[in-house]
């Protein structure tokens, strides 16, 4: 791993995404402030990748260079959970919508057909 740098990704309550470099203990990226609080991150560091959900339910993809999202959509209903991967087909990002019962068993994930997503994601909720 020689050569690789650390990195953490953080969210603050100023509406922003955070990227900092581990080692230096330096901040290399923040986004824009976001109209709405950020609660939920997840990071496919493979791809460097970041993946927010906002108050406001709108999913985004982050590439923690570039000030603006790679892609953004809104989700129909509160998102409750987010999850990402690297599947062998390429990297796949999971949202809930649906917060499940004790005893529910929630049937198989599908893949809708989201616009103004990275060809190279999969998307699933």
């Amino acid at each position: 791993m020689s050569g690789q740098k650390s990195i953490v990704c953080t969210v603050s309550s100023l509406r922003m995404l955070y990227a900092w470099d581990v080692q230096e203990g330096s901040l290399i990226w923040s986004s824009p402030a976001q109209q709405a609080n950020i609660k939920y991150l997840a990071t496919l560091p493979q791809r460097s990748l970041a993946f927010t959900v906002d108050k406001e339910e709108t999913v985004k993809v982050w590439n923690c260079r570039d000030a603006e999202p790679l892609a953004a959509r809104s989700m129909p209903r509160c998102c409750f959970s987010l999850e990402a991967f690297l599947a062998d087909d390429g990297p796949v990002l999971m949202v809930s919508e649906l917060r499940p019962r004790p005893g529910q068993v929630l049937g198989p994930l599908t893949p809708p057909s989201p616009p103004n997503l990275p060809s190279s994601l999969s998307f699933f909720f």
